[in-house]
């Protein structure tokens, strides 16, 4: 934390303070001296817990200021590529899974399940060659190199 923001004038620590002077008033059973008499570390709680989240959004708000990149989004950052490979992992299983009982299913009724034919092989490359054509003129060199790499894996 910026020593602006998390120290006082004396280099104390005002939320440790508060959080121990709340921990403390539990503690002794200390209780609030004005009818009614209620433990002192209820109103201290919601002073401390208050301290705390001032601090901590104060100093992330200097750190974004000073040019730094939110705190708070890095988990996000870090779980969505995550989420995304065990979603892609899990569709890929699931579409292995199917097509293999799909196939089984159309062969148990006397169905057979071949590659397509030369012919149609070619027509299903025909109709993809406008729109790839049309991808490759915004996408440029960068998309040009995925094509290429895609055409060596695949034919």
């Amino acid at each position: 934390m910026p020593k602006a923001v998390a120290q006082s004038s004396s280099g104390k620590d005002p939320c440790r303070h508060a959080v121990q002077l709340t921990y403390d008033s539990y503690r002794f059973n200390d209780m609030v001296q004005r009818v009614p008499a209620i433990p002192l570390w209820i109103p201290q709680i919601g002073y401390a817990t208050g301290l705390v989240i001032l601090v901590a959004f104060a100093d992330e708000f200097i750190h974004v200021l000073r040019g730094g990149e939110p705190c708070y989004e890095k988990p996000t950052q870090e779980a969505v590529p995550k989420a995304v490979w065990t979603a892609e992992e899990r569709g890929w299983k699931t579409a292995q899974e199917k097509t293999k009982w799909y196939t089984e299913q159309m062969a148990s009724k006397g169905m057979k399940v071949q590659p397509p034919g030369p012919d149609l092989k070619a027509g299903l490359l025909k109709i993809g060659e406008q729109p790839t054509q049309d991808w490759l003129k915004k996408a440029g060199s960068d998309g040009q190199a995925i094509i290429d790499s895609y055409k060596k894996a695949v034919m």
